[in-house]
């Protein structure tokens, strides 16, 4: 029981808030605040709201707002997981996963919303219910969350939607001028329920995500929100401009592609300093050369492929243009069925691996006309052992590299170069190169100055292959 007194008396200052509202008798509804763990609302975790859930797990019973505060590691679901959590923070042996990864589940039915209405007609959602936006512009949802730590955060939307239409909402945090457009395709069926995910940036505290509908069909219909910490660079706003490389030549014999993820990505100056080793190539090539950057935060080699961003690519490129594909950091996320796409470990790879994928940047290229370049996926601050940096992302550089000697095609193996580089430097050097060192928890993206590093690597490397 000491234990448990403990708790009860430093619980308000340790625990993460999960602000959800009580179900709404229209458009908005009164707002309470819930405890993650406290089942009998008394102010503490105790033992019995221990016994309290896995009473309700046995029979089922738990109401909507226990199923809430029981979910301790914010998957949308109460079973025996959440017990043994609950268990053993009472016996002192760490804190929630919610907690301690930054995570948190919302259901929309919680939410606030304009034109629409609960409904549990169609099957598939998660706990009592879902919010269906009526079929018109400018319904809209607005979440209330909170979040432990100023930074960027992965949104994942639950959503249905059963119509051929593309639901675009228009995605607005805490009033702020900038806006972001995210699409919500169709999903085959109203009961067919799919995650769609954004990276947005949030504020520690309470933020307000409001959604309104872009289309005169409305938004899809809403289940719920899951909100996860990432260090992954918050999505590119509507109005911001895409800028290609510098310098852009006018007068240039080639066009150099570049297709990747948040690590070769061009940033604005609004994300200063953080940015993308594709931002300073065509710095660093001859000036016949002109760069142009496709690369995008967040994709992989399917998502890029799936969301059409190779077809515009290929749609453009010209004979004799070079193809620079780099990608693996995102590839692995096996819970993000948007991006995940594992090595099969042979080429030119089975459907849906990321060998096949890659061999659909290598075969659209060669028809064009073009030569495509293989890029290996760059190693991040903490790829150390014994003192020393280390390859990281091993099978996805393996594969890239039995790619390219299975096409015949150049392969820039980036990871061997940072590795032999950062070991030159040493560690305090390196640092300087990624957003860390700007106070972040960011020991993957670079800074200008590691951008411009990384580039020069890639640009020699080219020369040395006597690409350029």
């Amino acid at each position: 029981m000491k234990t448990i007194r403990r708790l009860c008396s430093v619980l308000p200052a340790i625990l993460l808030l999960y602000g959800f509202a009580a179900a709404p008798q229209s458009s908005a509804h009164a707002e309470q605040t819930s405890v993650l763990g406290d089942l009998n609302e008394d102010g503490c975790i105790s033992a019995a709201d221990l016994t309290l859930l896995k009473r309700g797990i046995l029979t089922e019973t738990l109401t909507h707002t226990q199923r809430c505060r029981a979910d301790t590691n914010a998957d949308g679901k109460t079973d025996r997981t959440d017990a043994d959590a609950m268990r053993d923070y009472l016996l002192s042996k760490g804190d929630f996963a919610a907690n301690t990864e930054k995570r948190a589940f919302y259901y929309a039915i919680d939410m606030t919303w304009q034109d629409g209405v609960t409904e549990s007609l169609n099957a598939g959602f998660t706990d009592t219910g879902y919010v269906n936006l009526d079929n018109q512009n400018g319904s809209s949802i607005t979440w209330k969350i909170t979040v432990p730590e100023d930074g960027s955060y992965m949104c994942s939307f639950g959503t249905a939607n059963g119509s051929s239409v593309n639901r675009k909402m228009k995605i607005e945090v805490n009033q702020n001028a900038d806006y972001w457009i995210q699409d919500f395709p169709s999903t085959g069926a109203w009961t067919s329920w799919e995650e769609s995910r954004i990276v947005l940036p949030l504020t520690a505290g309470i933020n307000l995500i409001r959604m309104t509908s872009e289309t005169a069909e409305g938004g899809p219909n809403f289940d719920y929100l899951k909100t996860q910490w990432t260090d992954e660079p918050y999505a590119q706003t509507y109005a911001e401009a895409e800028p290609d490389s510098p310098p852009v030549s006018h007068d240039g014999k080639r066009t150099v592609w570049l297709a990747g993820d948040s690590t070769v990505q061009t940033y604005g100056k609004n994300r200063a300093p953080q940015q993308g080793w594709g931002a300073h190539l065509g710095s660093f090539l001859p000036k016949e050369n002109t760069v142009i950057n496709r690369a995008i935060s967040g994709r992989s080699a399917k998502s890029f492929y799936d969301k059409g961003d190779l077809k515009k690519i290929l749609n453009e490129i010209q004979p004799g243009d070079y193809l620079l594909v780099q990608f693996g950091i995102n590839d692995g996320a096996f819970s993000m069925k948007d991006r995940y796409c594992p090595t099969c470990g042979k080429v030119p790879g089975t459907s849906g691996s990321f060998e096949w994928y890659m061999s659909q940047y290598i075969e659209g290229a060669k028809e064009k006309g073009a030569r495509p370049i293989l890029i290996t996926t760059p190693i991040h601050l903490d790829s150390r052992k014994g003192g020393k940096f280390v390859p990281v992302y091993v099978n996805y550089c393996d594969a890239a590299k039995r790619l390219a000697a299975y096409y015949k095609i150049p392969c820039v193996d980036l990871s061997t170069l940072m590795v032999d580089h950062y070991n030159q430097i040493g560690y305090n050097a390196a640092f300087k190169y990624h957003m860390c060192s700007t106070g972040k928890n960011d020991v993957t993206h670079f800074t200008e100055t590691g951008a411009k590093a990384i580039a020069a690597l890639i640009a020699d490397e080219m020369k040395k292959q006597h690409l350029v």
